[in-house]
């Protein structure tokens, strides 16, 4: 089970990779408003395909898999799939009749990954549910890998935009039919409504779910291309991409770790619980905050050297992302500390809350520009932090007041110092003046090191005293 759930991660790991090398190859291929007319139809796909998917296959996930309830569920995933691609395609009519010919093509075509995913969703499902996890791995990152080689050799042949359209149709049509082969069952075509309505009480808590992530990770995206055209809405997601790449290699690895610390202090009682979260959320704030702040420090460097200058309006909104990324660092452990305490129900209010007002926000806020989009979406950022304390505090037992006196003590004073070497790097012209990728490392080196030393001797000096202390009660 080890070497199988292994498998899993590294699967996800290569997921995010190939991603984030799409991403990449996108920017740089393509011109800032196919850039963003991308961006925006990607974010329409992805909103489709949570609907088509309905949440029909954690169905498999959550009874277990006999083959009765799989024909229920392929069946289902095929009439919900096919009913959104063919609302997408009245889209792209729709698109056409305006006079966008290359967004109404590019909609149409994309279109066609509907229903091969939501297939294919199941299929992975399936497999979860019996614990094949290593064929589940294997077929996403064949699929995935094949599907990322289709879209670079269909850019070198000139296809454009459309590449990343079909390389995800070839990537999820491959999924399918490895997981028809592997599994050896057919998606079923017959399912009653009855089968639908029993099976849709659960299932919506998971579209909820789904839906409230999507507008949060797209509102924005949408807000600046509605208000300041594809173009801005290109720049906006260049930057919000880049540090959500960072916020993510960050999340998945700070949330496990805190959902097996937590279990574990559970058990113990409610002060070795609050001894563990006090640890994990200043650990937390101590490894991502001088990730973040040099992410902030050389956004323009980075994107110069990964996009390239053309680029460079990204730069200044992805440093404010970052501050934005630093308040909401709380959230990554909100979902297991809640659900050890057994306060998980408390979340969805405070969740839809914070949602609604990130989405009223970007929308007042777009008309104005992507930058200031961007600080107004660091007001709201602010506000997501004091309600996720007040909820942890209040549902989960944390002491806030003690965590931020630990803040204040051990990493703020590193980060002061951090900040004025990076003053001072900047300044010295041996350091400033080594170009590319070189400069950039030897620039984070030379910024990065005072932080982790005195972090490292305030460790010392706390181990030190308290056995010293401890010394002294004893005699």
């Amino acid at each position: 089970m080890f070497k199988s759930g292994a498998w899993l991660l590294a699967s996800k790991i290569a997921s995010q990779t190939i991603q984030f090398l799409l991403f990449f190859i996108a920017a740089r291929s393509l011109e800032a408003a196919d850039f963003g007319l991308y961006a925006v139809l990607a974010a329409v796909i992805t909103l489709l395909t949570i609907m088509a998917e309905a949440g029909w296959a954690e169905q498999l996930l959550r009874v277990g898999y006999t083959l009765p309830m799989f024909r229920v569920v392929t069946a289902l995933s095929f009439w919900t799939a096919s009913l959104f691609t063919v609302l997408s395609g009245i889209a792209a009519l729709g698109v056409f009749e305006f006079g966008n010919f290359t967004a109404a093509a590019l909609l149409a075509v994309w279109s066609l990954s509907i229903l091969p995913c939501t297939l294919a969703t199941s299929y992975e499902a399936a497999f979860t549910a019996q614990g094949y996890l290593r064929t589940q791995a294997a077929i996403r990152v064949i699929s995935e890998v094949v599907g990322l080689c289709s879209t670079v050799a269909m850019f070198a042949a000139g296809i454009g935009v459309f590449s990343l359209a079909l390389g995800k149709v070839i990537s999820q049509t491959l999924a399918l039919f490895m997981g028809w082969a592997r599994l050896g069952q057919a998606p079923a075509l017959r399912a009653s409504i009855r089968d639908a309505a029993n099976m849709a009480e659960f299932s919506h808590h998971i579209v909820v779910n789904r839906l409230i992530i999507f507008a949060g990770s797209y509102c924005s995206t949408f807000a600046v291309a509605g208000f300041q055209g594809v173009t801005d809405a290109a720049y906006y997601r260049a930057a919000e991409r880049l540090v959500a790449a960072v916020s993510e290699a960050l999340g998945e690895p700070i949330r496990a770790i805190a959902w097996v610390m937590f279990r574990k202090s559970s058990v113990q009682g409610e002060d070795q619980l609050q001894k563990t979260t006090r640890n994990v959320v200043v650990g937390t704030f101590a490894v991502a905050t001088p990730i973040f702040i040099t992410l902030l420090l050389y956004s323009s460097q980075l994107i110069h050297l990964l996009l390239g200058d053309r680029w460079q309006a990204s730069a200044a909104i992805a440093s404010v992302l970052c501050v934005r990324q630093l308040l909401l660092l709380p959230g990554y452990f909100n979902e297991p500390l809640l659900s050890v305490t057994g306060a998980i129900g408390k979340r969805l209010r405070v969740t839809m809350r914070n949602i609604v007002i990130l989405v009223a926000v970007a929308f007042l806020a777009a008309p104005f520009g992507p930058m200031i989009l961007a600080v107004a979406q660091c007001g709201v950022a602010a506000y997501s932090l004091f309600a996720i304390a007040a909820l942890q505090e209040s549902s989960g037992g944390v002491k806030w007041r003690d965590i931020c006196k630990q803040l204040l003590t051990v990493v703020f004073p590193a980060l002061v110092v951090m900040l004025a070497v990076a003053y001072w790097a900047g300044s010295i012209r041996t350091l400033s003046s080594v170009p590319g990728a070189a400069g950039l490392i030897l620039r984070t080196a030379v910024t990065t090191t005072p932080y982790a030393a005195i972090l490292v001797l305030s460790q010392l000096w706390i181990i030190t005293r308290f056995r010293w202390n401890a010394g002294r009660r004893g005699r």
